[in-house]
């Protein structure tokens, strides 16, 4: 009996079941702050930063824990008597948590905390963050002669969306030039432009225009049924290149900005182009006289290249005569040029004192006639447009100059 009774506590013993409860869990989450704006639960945007601001950080953070057991038991056989002791477990610390997607240029970890660089070269697009809590794994103490009780927790948040955008503003058509011509338009040379803004991803299709720099130079308008275009129109001479800059800013994320440089341009000066060309003319009223052509080079202020055809007009003033001379005053011309062949033509009077010649070889340097005088671009209408050249035409017995 006592044989039997041994066995029996023994068996007993052995039949004992262990006892494991799980504590409670907290829930993973994910935090992202910095310059960017939460647009829903686990959407945030950010935009590209500009070159002029260098780099934008967000952090994304995660939080939530795996509670210890509660109510858990081991227990072993210790010759007729039950051994109850409670199970160890890992420790917790933040090297128990990992992004599961962060693999991203500009990333870098530290525990529960990702930290997100954007540059402006940073690309658009969705960048998707995602936490997961390590196993956490229980049992019994080294000692426990019995099958290890184990119990593991494995936590996975929602992920959370980090969407980098980009605002860009461009012009409506290419090129895009805006000139100034003193508020005259002429037919081939714009003074405003069309723009659009884009989003990308197109997240928003609306903005606000704004001028960041150039107030006076320009004339921005937007229409408030298509906030996505607008257009800019000049008022004055820009002074240096790119002094002009509007801003787009999108509505629903107000976070996010673009902006556009630009510079209003103008013809300044025509520069000589190559040597006078000097030819006989003639005869008229039976006299051989000249014609000279002098050619030159339209330039503006910024290096905008003058191609298209330019409407012209001169403006004299009262011609001085020398030595008894009595040449007439000629009558200013008005038309369209085409700049790349522009060339001023001076011819004398035919039938008048001193009768002209020839271009003569060396040329002369009989002084005849001269008057101070000026080109104007774009307008056919004396004393219209902006004043690209002033010079004092002369005319020599046998030839013309400008000086």
């Amino acid at each position: 009996m006592r044989k039997l009774a041994i066995t029996i506590s023994f068996l007993a013993c052995l039949l004992v079941p262990t006892s494991f409860v799980k504590g409670t869990e907290t829930q993973l989450q994910i935090v992202v702050n910095g310059a960017g704006s939460e647009s829903s639960p686990n959407h945030y945007v950010i935009c590209v930063p500009s070159a002029d601001e260098g780099s934008k950080t967000v952090t994304v953070t995660g939080d939530g824990t795996v509670d210890p057991p509660q109510d858990k038991t081991c227990s072993k056989c210790d010759g007729p008597n039950l051994v109850t002791t409670n199970p160890t477990e890992t420790t917790e610390d933040d090297k128990t948590y990992f992004f599961t997607k962060p693999s991203i240029v500009g990333v870098n970890q530290d525990g529960k905390t990702v930290t997100f660089t954007i540059s402006p070269s940073t690309p658009t697009g969705e960048y998707h963050f995602q936490l997961t809590k390590i196993k956490q794994v229980f049992r019994c103490p080294s000692d426990y002669t019995g099958d290890p009780v184990t119990q593991g927790n494995a936590l996975v948040s929602d992920e959370k969306i980090v969407t980098v955008v980009k605002i860009e503003i461009k012009a409506a058509s290419d090129p895009f030039i805006v000139w100034y011509f003193n508020d005259i338009t002429p037919g081939n040379y714009p003074v405003s432009a069309d723009i659009v803004a884009t989003m990308t991803p197109a997240l928003d299709s609306s903005f606000t225009w704004t001028v960041s720099k150039g107030t006076g130079i320009f004339d921005l308008s937007a229409s408030i049924f298509n906030s996505q275009n607008a257009t800019v129109s000049s008022l004055a001479k820009s002074t240096s290149l790119n002094d002009c800059q509007i801003k787009a800013t999108s509505k629903q994320f107000p976070i996010c900005s673009g902006t556009f440089s630009f510079t209003v341009d103008y013809l300044i000066s025509c520069t000589p182009k190559g040597q006078p060309v000097y030819q006989p003319l003639g005869p008229i009223f039976g006299v051989m006289g000249y014609q000279t052509l002098i050619p030159y080079t339209v330039n503006s202020r910024f290096g905008t290249p003058a191609v298209k055809d330019l409407e012209i007009n001169e403006n004299w003033s009262n011609a001085i005569n020398y030595g008894g001379a009595q040449w007439g005053l000629p009558s200013p011309g008005n038309g369209s040029i085409t700049p790349a062949t522009l060339r001023d033509l001076i011819t004398p009077p035919f039938a008048s004192t001193p009768t002209p010649t020839p271009p003569q070889t060396p040329l002369s340097t009989q002084r005849v006639q001269d008057w101070n005088g000026v080109w104007m671009f774009g307008s056919h209408s004396y004393g219209s447009g902006i004043t690209v050249l002033q010079k004092k035409w002369v005319r020599f017995i046998d030839h013309g100059e400008h000086q």
